[in-house]
Formats: C-alpha cells, structure tokens, sequence
C-alpha cells in the first residue's frame, strides 16, 4: 500500500510541474482480451513468443473481443469486436529486473522500448449507422517498456508499456479528445511460464479469478494531456502497483 500511494504522489507531482490538471484526462478505453476456456473450448489463436539473447518479444494474432470504457462490461457504449488481433513486438531483451527494483514492484525480465504495435479488426457501432470493416487499424503504437513476470498461477505475466493513437472514428464514438497523445499498456496472463533468456513461446492465455475478483487481460488506454513522456509511466505505474498489491494478497 505504501508504494501505491508513492506513485500516486509521484503522478501528482509530474501534473503539477507540468501545469497541466489530471482532471483533464477522459475515461479509460479498455481492449479486452478473450480468454482461453476449457468449460467453451475456446481458444485464444494468439501468442507471445521470444526467440532468446538479444532477440524482441513478439506477440501474434491476440484475439481481442470487446472495446469497453473504463472497467464497467454492458454499457450502451461498450463495442463488439469484428476479428480483432492484437500484434506487437518490443525492443531487444534488456536482463533480469531483482526482486522489489522494477516499477510497481515488478521483478523478471525487461525488454526495451522500441518496436511497434497495433490493433486491427472492425467494429458495428451501435446506432447501425456506421461501421468499421475487417482490417481496420483501430490502434497503433510503440513499445517504451516491458516485463515479464510469474503471476499467482505459477504462470506468466506481461506488463507492455506503450505510446500511440487510437482510430479517429473510436474517438469521435467517444468524445475523446482528436488532438491528444494516447498512451497505456498491455496486461496478459499466460498459464506457461517463459524464463528469459532462455527461447519461449507462450499460447494459454487467461483469466485469473481469486478472493478479489478476476484480472482480466486487456489493452489499457487513456488520453494524455500531459507530455507523453510522464503520463505512460506515471498512471501506469499506478494502476499496476495496485493489480500487484492484490496479486501478492491472493498468493
């Protein structure tokens, strides 16, 4: 708890020595990620793979079924997703994070920030009037940091840090400011475990439930009014050293 209310001090401070109010940031804009279900058969298609040294991490064909705003599911603006995928790769691997000295209390192993990402896929909208086909870029952005770390199942954990824009029509959909840096994060839950540096691939993409509820994996994505270089970190580091708070809680 004390590191969450230090960086929450610490986003406060970077607001204030920018001169630009945190108030003005909008909703969070949340890709959720579709679970593998061993009660449905489903399968996620997707994976996040690392080929070993100095290699990338590369994540291919994530299936991604919903866009929702903030964390609430059934609102009149959630959005269906037409054969969503999330792709991305990151910069070269970067080592061995210790135990308590990655951000939010992270510990495994970092990759550098570079590389891309995005997001295609098509969206009906509501009202019928309108609609985004197959294939249409509906994110894209740049990796600034990752880690990968074991989760409460024994399992893995990505945590990918990015940069970039989201589709002007999901914007205007939203009332999201055109003009704005956007920026956020990948949180995926995995039930195999990738040991870096070391090659791996990992495919069983999950849903962790336990005493607090279910961390679901997604795609995090907030406006940033701020330089793009203190919001991603800042709010990022927040919402995450909360998630690890609770992760620790049910271990």
């Amino acid at each position: 708890m004390r590191r969450i209310v230090v960086l929450a001090v610490l986003a406060l401070s970077l607001a204030i020595f920018t001169g630009s109010p945190a108030e003005a940031l909008p909703n969070s804009l949340f890709f959720s990620i579709t679970p593998d279900n061993p009660f449905t058969g489903h399968t996620n298609p997707g994976s996040i793979s690392y080929a070993g040294g100095a290699a990338p991490l590369v994540g291919s064909n994530i299936d991604v079924f919903g866009i929702v705003r903030e964390v609430a599911v059934g609102g009149p603006d959630d959005l269906g997703c037409l054969r969503c995928r999330l792709s991305f790769s990151t910069g070269t691997f970067a080592g061995t994070i210790p135990a308590g000295a990655g951000p939010a209390g992270y510990e495994g192993y970092s990759f550098s920030g570079g590389g891309s990402l995005q997001i295609l896929g098509g969206v009906n909208f509501p009202d019928a009037s309108s609609f985004l086909p197959e294939g249409t870029v509906l994110l894209t952005g740049v990796p600034t940091y990752g880690v990968l770390s074991e989760n409460v199942i024994g399992g893995t954990e990505l945590a990918l840090f990015f940069q970039g824009a989201l589709n002007p029509e999901l914007l205007s959909f939203y009332d999201y400011p055109a003009g704005a840096s956007y920026a956020g994060f990948i949180r995926i839950n995995t039930a195999e475990v990738g040991n870096a540096p070391g090659a791996f691939t990992l495919t069983t993409i999950q849903t962790l439930f336990g005493s607090g509820g279910s961390d679901v994996s997604h795609v995090f994505v907030q406006a940033v009014p701020l330089p793009a270089s203190h919001w991603p970190f800042a709010i990022g580091l927040v919402v995450l050293a909360a998630w690890r708070e609770r992760l620790q809680q049910l271990k």
